[in-house]
């Protein structure tokens, strides 16, 4: 298994992808649709993984950096646990100018650390023990829980001629979730950096066919 890895090279960061050792993994995923009533579709996919890293580096987890021998656990699974995934298809009505559809979409994912590796940290006069070279990891910065609720109303199947027009109002994040999809420690470097998902968010679609 292969992960991405930060390191510092001559003071400056750069990234890599590099050797992860020897990782298990199991779990399950079930998927169910079903149409418990006329022109509704129901679907359902839950995902259940595990496991984690059996070798690795010689690394060990703090904000301090310490040498010290193989620390399997110090390198945790990075991907959630569970994911849970619902969305509904209704057609509301059929009308002279289109047919009326809605959708409404859930995704969930359980927090999960995310795996950040510094390896070959440079020689620091104020961490003793740890010179060029050594391998070191600092502290993992956790993805939150996340709920996602997106919505779709479109009126569909609108005649032009030999042409069809559709128009859809669309709404993401509708909880308005704050949540990180992206994040590092550079430790030695004083750095935190996050990346987050979009905010709730709106917008109107015109789809046309001809």
């Amino acid at each position: 298994m292969q992960v991405t890895q930060s390191k510092v090279v001559s003071g400056a960061a750069t990234s890599q992808v590099g050797n992860a050792g020897v990782a298990e993994r199991w779990g399950g995923e079930v998927e169910i649709t079903a149409a418990p009533a006329e022109d509704l579709i129901v679907s359902l996919s839950f995902a259940c993984a595990d496991g984690d890293f059996e070798e690795f580096g010689p690394v060990c987890g703090s904000n301090t950096p310490i040498v010290c021998l193989d620390a399997p656990g110090s390198a945790k699974q990075s991907s959630p646990q569970k994911q849970l995934d619902v969305s509904t298809d209704y057609l509301f009505g059929r009308t002279g100018v289109g047919g009326i559809y809605g959708d409404v979409q859930l995704n969930y994912e359980d927090e999960y650390p995310q795996l950040n590796y510094q390896d070959e940290y440079p020689e620091n006069p104020l961490w003793s023990g740890v010179v060029n070279g050594d391998p070191v990891i600092y502290d993992h910065q956790g993805m939150d829980a996340r709920s996602l609720v997106d919505a779709r109303l479109s009126l569909d199947n609108i005649p032009i001629g030999d042409s069809q027009l559709r128009a859809t109002l669309w709404g993401k994040n509708l909880l308005d979730d704050d949540y990180p999809t992206y994040s590092i420690n550079f430790g030695g470097l004083g750095l935190v950096t996050e990346q987050y998902g979009a905010p709730r968010t709106y917008g109107l679609e015109v789809h046309y066919d001809y």
